[in-house]
């Protein structure tokens, strides 16, 4: 193999390095989005129980 094939090689998978780091990129900003959502939901979810049980406390005393 020639020395010129090598560098092509090599800059074949530096391309293909930087695109993994992209695809890696963006899947952690998806999951960064999705724990955003996920932790947005457990506060609603809390302050809902929070009403409920402040309803039932009224309706029995």
């Amino acid at each position: 193999m020639s020395s010129e094939e090598t560098e092509e090689i090599k800059r074949y998978f530096g391309v293909v390095a930087e695109g993994l780091r992209h695809d890696i990129q963006q899947v952690a900003e998806g999951h960064e989005v999705v724990l955003t959502q996920v932790k947005e939901f457990r506060k609603e979810v809390r302050e809902e129980f929070r009403e409920v049980r402040s309803v039932i406390k009224f309706s029995f005393c």
